[in-house]
């Protein structure tokens, strides 16, 4: 995919197994709409903090990608490219695991710095708020709602509500 979407660069190798390949530039034939979509992405990440870092007591400074952005920025190396290929990656397994990118103390409660189940709720609702507000120009009025994902999230939220009220009372 990376390769597909233009962000690796090729190698060219003469001389045979022995001789190490030499790195050369980015391809022009590669899907220009996908890399411009993967740098554009890795350099908003890279170039803002994370809203929810700002909000809510979450492990590390900022948003691990933001803060390997700002890592390979600081030695002067590609990080746009670096963080495209990060972002990438971790796209692929959400979408192939059909998961949301969750905070690392939000994922194991039996952690040390495992996030309260309020915290836990405050920032699910601050997430699809977010979303909602990306999404609300669109009418998915037409769409199933057994297709309509945003639906899915919104009643996935509204059990997790009431499960965690159920559960304190």
């Amino acid at each position: 995919m990376a390769s597909y979407g233009g962000i690796v660069c090729r190698e060219h190798q003469t001389g045979g197994p022995d001789r190490e390949p030499v790195k050369g530039k980015l391809p022009h034939d590669a899907n220009t709409h996908a890399r411009n979509w993967l740098l554009q992405a890795a350099f908003h990440t890279g170039a803002t903090r994370h809203p929810a870092w700002r909000h809510f007591d979450l492990p590390g400074d900022d948003h691990p990608l933001y803060e390997h952005y700002q890592a390979v920025e600081r030695r002067d190396g590609c990080s746009k490219l670096s963080t495209a290929k990060c972002l990438l990656k971790t796209a692929r397994a959400l979408v192939a695991n059909r998961a949301i990118d969750v905070p690392e103390n939000a994922i194991t409660p039996q952690s040390p710095d495992a996030m309260a189940m309020d915290l836990y709720l405050a920032y699910h609702i601050f997430a699809t708020n977010r979303m909602l507000d990306k999404w609300k120009s669109y009418d998915l009025d037409g769409i199933p709602d057994e297709n309509n994902r945003i639906k899915q999230w919104e009643n996935s939220l509204a059990d997790l509500i009431a499960f965690v009220r159920n559960d304190t009372n």
